[in-house]
């Protein structure tokens, strides 16, 4: 599979921006409990509609940015995953062209067809799920524990104990 990443080199720039969308993806999301729970206490315990509108505004818009960057993070792991496999259907191509008579022969031209499509597409989900779901998991992961610390640091014990289970 490391093989493989070399066809990733020529998008390098485009799997740059699907890493920062989605780091603003998850952050954005993991903002929504925190403006949640300042409604609660700034707007509704005091019975400040203002501020419930106020936030709620707030929240609305930081809705809007995550579902927007979650979208462009999509997007750009589809175009790279798509771009992948068309590099490597040519690479795959190109070495059969390239094979002498006796090469021919060992392969059938029905293994050749299901090598270059149904081998390839599974290789192109492998990294279209690689890229949105092995960087979002980590990012959750990280960004969710700096929060928790951030809003409660005399109960991280608590987490470390979740962690250790």
């Amino acid at each position: 599979m490391l093989k493989l990443l070399r066809f990733l080199k020529p998008y390098w720039w485009q799997v740059i921006i699907l890493l920062v969308s989605t780091a603003g993806h998850v952050y954005t999301t993991l903002q929504i409990p925190a403006l949640m729970a300042n409604i609660i206490n700034d707007g509704i315990v005091p019975g400040d509609i203002a501020k419930i509108w106020q936030l709620g505004g707030i929240m609305l818009a930081v809705a809007i940015l995550s579902a927007g960057l979650s979208f462009i993070s999509s997007y750009f792991s589809a175009v790279v995953g798509t771009n992948f496999s068309r590099d490597l259907r040519a690479a795959v191509f190109s070495q059969v062209l390239s094979f002498n008579l006796t090469d021919v022969k060992e392969f059938s031209t029905a293994s050749l067809i299901t090598r270059t499509t149904n081998d390839i597409s599974q290789v192109q989900m492998v990294i279209v799920l690689m890229l949105s779901m092995m960087f979002r998991a980590p990012l959750f992961c990280i960004i969710g524990l700096v929060r928790a610390v951030q809003t409660a640091a005399e109960m991280s014990w608590i987490i470390v104990i979740g962690v250790l289970a």
